[in-house]
C-alpha cells in the first residue's frame, strides 16, 4: 500500500510541474485501479466503468512476455485509460504485471498508475 500512495504522491507531482491540474471530483489512480479489477471483460476488451459519474475506459496498448530468468511467466500488459465527465478528461497509464506460472513464489504481479494529462476533451 505505501509503494501505491508514493506513486500517487509522484503522478500529482508530475501533473502539478507540468501546469495541469486535475480536475475536482476526478478519480484518482487508486479508484482507477479499483475499477480496472471489476470491470468485466468481454471478448478479450474492457467494459467502461462508471465512478461518481466519471466515465473509465480501458483501451489496451500492448502485452508482452517480461524477458529474463527471474521471471520466466510474467507479462506486461499495458493500457491508457480515459476519465471523462462532461467536458473534462483525464488520461492514465496502467501497467499491469501477471505472473502465468507459479515458477518463483517470490515473484508477484502487481498494478500501476501513472497520470498522463488532464483538461479538456478533444472532440473527434
Amino acid at each position: 500500500m505505501p509503494r501505491l500512495t508514493l506513486l500517487a504522491a509522484l503522478g500529482l507531482c508530475t501533473l502539478a510541474l507540468s501546469g495541469q491540474a486535475p480536475p475536482a471530483g476526478a478519480p484518482g489512480p487508486p479508484e482507477i485501479e479499483d475499477a480496472y479489477r471489476s470491470s468485466v471483460t468481454f471478448f478479450g476488451r474492457r467494459r467502461p466503468v462508471e465512478v461518481r459519474g466519471w466515465r473509465i475506459r480501458f483501451e489496451k496498448l500492448s502485452e508482452q512476455a517480461v524477458p529474463g530468468a527471474h521471471a520466466p511467466g510474467m507479462v506486461k500488459r499495458r493500457f491508457r485509460v480515459r476519465t471523462a465527465k462532461a467536458d473534462r478528461c483525464q488520461e492514465f497509464l496502467l501497467t499491469e504485471s501477471v505472473v502465468l506460472a507459479p515458477f518463483d513464489r517470490t515473484v508477484r504481479g502487481g498494478i500501476s498508475v501513472e497520470p498522463l494529462r488532464s483538461g479538456a476533451c478533444k472532440q473527434r
